[in-house]
């Protein structure tokens, strides 16, 4: 849901959405200093969102 979001749970799209940006934004700034950052993103679900 961080790349489609699902208009029925907006707020867990937005959080989701959130740790994207802030990862790839971290990964950008990190760049330079050795440091890696890896960003994980969980199979879907089977949950009652979808």
């Amino acid at each position: 849901m961080a790349f489609v979001p699902l208009t029925k749970v907006p707020v867990y799209s937005a959080t989701k959405a959130f740790f994207r940006s802030f990862t790839l934004s971290l990964r950008h700034q990190l760049q330079d200093s050795g440091i890696e950052v890896i960003e994980i993103i969980p199979p879907k679900l089977n949950t009652d969102l979808g």
